[in-house]
């Protein structure tokens, strides 16, 4: 269930599965994720070791324009970036944390959220829906200003 539009999208965590990521939810009406999945989040603090990582249920919604991090699919997100808001998408390199280097990062100033992924050819897909969807979500708040929320509090 993406929580901030309460649709269902169907998905469990594939436990072993060599996809971790669907295109399209399994409604084909449901305009909700684009695209939604298990990644691995870098946590913000570093360990003793390095940084660690964790499994995230990542999910790009459409309906609202955010990007959903949480803990499961069912769960409500821990944190949302309005796509509108994402200024950088790349692939990365990290080093000696015993995770392949299907990294990549989001940049959201003051934010910036590492992901991985399990193979090179699904970090491109989520890297390159990522700088589709925010270029677009970012065009249509040029053309159609801010939202009405933001309006008021500018406003006041």
């Amino acid at each position: 269930i993406c929580r901030s539009c309460q649709r269902r999208s169907g998905v469990r965590r594939p436990f072993g599965s060599a996809t971790l990521m669907r295109w399209n939810s399994t409604h084909p009406s449901d305009k909700c994720s684009l695209c939604h999945g298990w990644l691995l989040k870098q946590h913000h603090s570093p360990a003793l070791l390095g940084r660690r990582w964790a499994m995230r249920y990542i999910n790009l919604c459409e309906v609202k324009g955010r990007l959903h991090v949480s803990k499961g699919p069912s769960t409500n997100p821990t944190f949302s970036i309005s796509l509108s808001e994402i200024t950088a998408v790349r692939s990365i390199d990290v080093e000696g944390t015993g995770v392949d280097n299907f990294a990549f990062e989001v940049l959201a100033s003051p934010l910036r959220l590492v992901l991985a992924s399990q193979d090179a050819a699904e970090r491109q897909r989520w890297v390159a829906a990522l700088k589709e969807r925010s270029a677009a979500w970012r065009d249509m708040w040029i053309l159609e200003g801010p939202p009405v929320a933001m309006v008021a509090q500018l406003e006041t």
